[in-house]
């Protein structure tokens, strides 16, 4: 697949690196996701690595950086009784994710039973995304989740058939401190896509979109995003889940 790459929303290179016999797959990747490829010159923070287990994040400044990848240890099915699950709804089907990120959550949401879309407008994640979906249907092969790459304000008000649940997880204000390893998976996560400076519009456009609800994840501390459309909260036990009822 193709995607068009955003300097105005990749705020730091990633280029796409695979040794040995990895270097052909490295190479049509970043021709896919127009990234630097193998044969580019690129001074790149960030690196890609293709390996015998999949697609590994890496940076090149940071001594005993642990590679950033999808873990695929637990992929069996998750009840709807969770906080999330209600906040999504019991008797909801298609549920897209429109900021998957890593996709933590998009496998989550699949994971409960969901028909799940995964939505991803920076290139260097789609390419970690589409790495852990094949990965986790190699497992679980009945796992229903697909991978969109482009800006979700783009993409949603296209989206065929109409989701009944749009799931939405901006970026966190600054707050509370968090674990290390949570930390610099946020702080990576930040540096390659950017701050969601348009996170309320967004909601605005998935409200507009789905037939149910919208569903914004947010940490403890921080207010609603649009609490005067606020319908109910589901808390866990580091984030709440705001329902915002179409």
């Amino acid at each position: 697949m193709k995607v068009q790459s955003d300097n105005s929303t990749e705020t730091i290179e990633v280029c796409v690196h695979g040794a040995g016999e990895y270097e052909t797959q490295a190479r049509k990747i970043a021709a896919d996701f127009n990234l630097p490829g193998p044969d580019a010159e690129s001074n790149a923070r960030y690196v890609l690595e293709v390996r015998a287990d999949g697609v590994f994040l890496t940076e090149r400044t940071t001594r005993k950086f642990r590679p950033i990848s999808m873990k695929l240890n637990r992929l069996n099915q998750v009840s709807r009784k969770n906080p999330l699950g209600r906040a999504l709804g019991k008797n909801s089907n298609l549920v897209i994710d429109g900021t998957a990120g890593y996709g933590d959550d998009a496998l989550l949401i699949a994971r409960m039973g969901y028909q799940t879309v995964a939505m991803e407008r920076v290139p260097a994640l789609c390419v970690l995304l589409e790495n852990a979906i094949e990965r986790a249907k190699q497992f679980v092969p009945n796992l229903d989740i697909r991978l969109v790459c482009g800006d979700a304000k783009d993409e949603l008000p296209e989206l065929q058939p109409v989701p009944e649940v749009v799931y939405l997880d901006p970026m966190y204000p600054p707050g509370r401190k968090t674990s290390v390893k949570t930390t610099r998976r946020i702080n990576v996560l930040r540096d390659i896509a950017g701050d969601d400076d348009n996170a309320e519009a967004l909601l605005q456009i998935a409200l507009k979109v789905c037939s149910k609800r919208s569903v914004v994840k947010r940490p403890k501390f921080a207010p609603p995003m649009m609490p005067d459309r606020l319908s109910c909260q589901f808390n866990g036990k580091m984030v709440r889940y705001d329902v915002y009822q179409v």
